[in-house]
């Protein structure tokens, strides 16, 4: 019979102070080379990454620091007395496959049985149960728990109590700001910008060109140029980009400056990668915006697009969705404007199954939540406080405004429905803040000096 670890931990206690753990695999299994399923071996760090939301965990090299080492041992450092089973005749030894030490500086020595004939899926078992050890995690008797030590490789995530005391115990967001190496392109050339489930794309206004971001290399790459139909001056158009999971989209809008019903080219982006090759594919035409500018939000895996149009009963918001699934835009849906409404010069972003166009406190308007699926549609809500040119995004439950003053720290305040605005981190870049998007849990800000800055919540 087998136990995953006879070091029972009796409460919950935090061990680690910072959001981002790295971890090592110092040698390999005699029975099952380490490298050859690294990729499944990810799979118990992101589970207990996905239950917590702040947590993550980066693989590095043996010769690397990290909070977290495993090392493949002919026996454990830590002799225990043998435990026998207690059902049977005769009881049979209890072999213990890990055990977990921690050292003086702070990180954990993670020790596994190489005389074991290792199968994937075991030591998939033994490190969701050691990651939650080294996290401060209590043992638990569960038959579901991710702590049982136990070894039936039935369990292959924490279960619902795991995840709530593992969210009790690291329960503060990183609010940290990294900088990266400057953009390769002028950030005064951007016409659109869009972050999906994987990557980062910025559209320029010069030769079509698109920019990827990829957030695991840090680097950026010059893709396929988007298409586009010729205009006229006079006659402005306005591109719009939204995501909905690893999809990309791309409407070339326009406004009521042409004559009315005017609609425009829409796209999707296949990327490098897929079968095929990289190309765009045209889609469904996307609707004529209003006055100003429109907005794309994505809300259940739905795209909106928010403008403002004026009529003979005053102005109204047209609100349109399109469905990816359908490649089709419905029809449009308008609503009164409320008093102290202006879609220009607002911070948007969409939050659950809202959208947020918010102001400062000493503006002319007001802060608003807005819902299709509520009555009244406008709500107000609570307004920031005064910052300059802010940049606006929303992520892990929570909507941020990043102030765009040129000189000095930028303030960053944080959004929760059931909160009031809190002031996180200031963002300590240079120049006015441009634009910023959203890959996974991670958003990303561009300085119109071309500073290029990374934020973990």
């Amino acid at each position: 019979m087998y136990e995953i670890s006879n070091d029972l931990n009796t409460a919950n206690k935090r061990i680690f102070e910072q959001c981002e753990l790295q971890y090592s695999f110092q040698n390999s299994a005699r029975a099952l080379p380490v490298s050859s399923i690294l990729k499944q071996l990810e799979l118990p760090f992101d589970r207990w990454s996905q239950a917590n939301d702040y947590l993550s965990f980066e693989r590095v090299s043996p010769g690397d620091s990290a909070q977290i080492r495993f090392v493949f041992a002919d026996s454990l450092p830590v002799a225990r007395p043998k435990r026998y089973t207690t059902y049977g005749l005769v009881g049979q030894p209890i072999e213990v496959l890990s055990q977990l030490v921690r050292r003086p500086n702070g990180t954990c020595l993670v020790y596994l049985l190489n005389t074991h004939a290792w199968k994937p899926e075991e030591l998939q078992r033994v490190l969701l149960f050691q990651i939650g050890a080294a996290l401060g995690l209590a043992t638990s008797s569960r038959p579901t728990s991710a702590m049982r030590t136990n070894l039936s490789t039935a369990t292959t995530e924490p279960d619902s109590s795991d995840a709530k005391a593992i969210k009790q115990l690291y329960n503060q967001p990183c609010d940290q700001w990294t900088r990266l190496a400057d953009v390769p392109f002028r950030p005064n050339l951007v016409e659109t910008v869009v972050g999906n489930s994987g990557c980062g794309y910025v559209f320029l206004n010069q030769n079509n060109a698109l920019w990827e971001f990829n957030p695991v290399t840090k680097r950026w790459n010059s893709r396929l140029p988007y298409p586009t139909v010729p205009t006229i001056s006079t006659h402005p158009d306005n591109w719009l980009a939204f995501a909905i999971d690893s999809t990309v989209f791309l409407g070339q809008a326009y406004n009521l400056s042409w004559k009315a019903g005017k609609k425009g080219t829409f796209w999707r982006y296949v990327p490098v990668e897929s079968p095929g090759g990289e190309r765009w594919v045209r889609l469904d035409s996307i609707p004529q915006i209003g006055w100003g500018n429109g907005y794309c939000f994505i809300i259940n895996k739905t795209g909106y697009l928010v403008t403002t149009n004026n009529s003979s009963v005053g102005r109204q918001i047209s609100v349109c969705t399109y469905d990816p699934v359908l490649n089709k835009w419905g029809g449009i849906m308008l609503y009164q404007e409320p008093t102290g409404f202006s879609i220009s010069g607002m911070s948007p972003f969409a939050l659950g199954m809202n959208i947020y166009f918010l102001t400062s406190k000493s503006s002319f308007y007001k802060s608003w939540r807005f819902s299709t699926t509520s009555t009244p549609p406008f709500v107000q809500t609570p307004s920031f406080e005064e910052v300059f040119r802010p940049t606006s995004f929303s992520i892990r439950n929570a909507g941020y405004v990043v102030g765009g003053n040129t000189f000095g720290p930028k303030s960053v305040a944080q959004y929760r429905p059931e909160q009031p605005w809190k002031r996180m981190r200031d963002l300590p870049a240079q120049g006015n803040t441009a634009f910023s998007f959203v890959v996974g849990n991670r958003a990303y800000l561009v300085t119109d000096v071309g500073q290029f800055w990374e934020y973990r919540p």
